[in-house]
């Protein structure tokens, strides 16, 4: 039997790196790549890419042309700034079209399960209890990003109790690394530091984050389109990284000096966020296995063809 999966956002970081890695679904998937940006993948993946924005589709016919079993949505609007400026586009992204893809899911005339790509640390905000977040405890979204992104796990949760539709919702702390990352704070303060540009840091540099290699992302992903019941797990490493102390690990990587700015923390940026990933340990068998050291100089070779050490 041919099974057929979508990976919505298939052209951001996550998503190409995913389709580098489908090969472990074997020969019996039909797989079809949804991005508003043209399709950028190797050529030699058997691919079936539709350049669309989910914004501006039917949803519904779309999904009823495909007729899926799974579907990774990691189509998203991921920037604080931008949701804060344009709270009603943010809403129509993270969390409309969230509630459309699991809607039209629910009229296919078969099971399916839906891989839903969240945001860690803006979703549970800036709650600090002296130790990781697990999936239990409260959450305070600081931003719109986060109370759309809130939304729509509550949505997916209340719609898959009682449904042929199941959702696992992944909770992913602060994604970076390859030669695909264009908008991650490791990568951007590598890419100023190695061009010799001075290093522009919102806020004293003791903000805190979880920092997860997309590789160990990418894994917990493919893990959780294996494991077809209701699920909602955090995917992290469990370590805070100060952005001081992320500054000295890409100093040591690339050998070159630095030059700080630092200018006022932007409205709605959490200050501190660090996620328990207990559960995925249990309930998908999932640990991250790359630490931010060995991260930091993989894209250092990735993105400039050499690591100082």
């Amino acid at each position: 039997m041919v099974r057929r999966l979508i990976i919505t956002g298939s052209e951001g970081l996550i998503g190409r790196n995913l389709l580098e890695k489908l090969d472990i679904f074997g020969q019996n998937i039909e797989i079809h790549a949804v991005d508003a940006r043209p399709a950028l993948q190797p050529k030699n993946l058997s691919v079936t890419n539709h350049c669309l924005d989910l914004t501006k589709v039917n949803i519904l016919k779309l999904l009823e042309s495909i007729d899926p079993h799974i579907v990774i949505h990691l189509a998203a609007q991921t920037d604080v700034r931008t949701s804060i400026l344009k709270p009603h586009f943010d809403k129509k992204i993270n969390f409309e079209t969230t509630k459309g893809i699991v809607d039209a899911l629910e009229t296919l005339n078969h099971t399916s399960h839906l891989v839903f790509a969240n945001s860690g640390g803006a979703v549970y905000g800036d709650v600090q209890i002296g130790r990781a977040l697990r999936e239990s405890d409260e959450r305070k979204p600081t931003s719109p990003y986060g109370k759309h992104k809130l939304e729509a796990t509550n949505y997916l949760k209340l719609i898959s109790k009682n449904s042929k539709v199941t959702c696992g919702i992944l909770n992913f702390s602060n994604i970076y690394g390859s030669k695909y990352d264009q908008k991650s704070a490791p990568y951007k303060f590598m890419n100023q530091v190695t061009l010799g540009k001075t290093l522009k840091v919102y806020g004293d540099g003791e903000s805190v984050r979880d920092w997860i290699h997309v590789d160990d992302a990418v894994n917990a992903i493919i893990l959780a389109t294996k494991k077809i019941s209701n699920l909602e797990v955090n995917i992290s490493t469990g370590v805070g990284t100060s952005i001081k102390s992320l500054l000295k690990e890409i100093q040591a990587c690339t050998s070159l000096t630095m030059k700080v700015e630092n200018l006022p923390l932007n409205p709605g940026e959490v200050r501190h966020s660090v996620l328990d990933s207990t559960l995925a340990r249990i309930r998908l068998g999932w640990e991250p296995l790359t630490s931010l050291r060995d991260g930091l100089k993989k894209m250092h070779v990735e993105n400039y063809g050499q690591s100082r050490h």
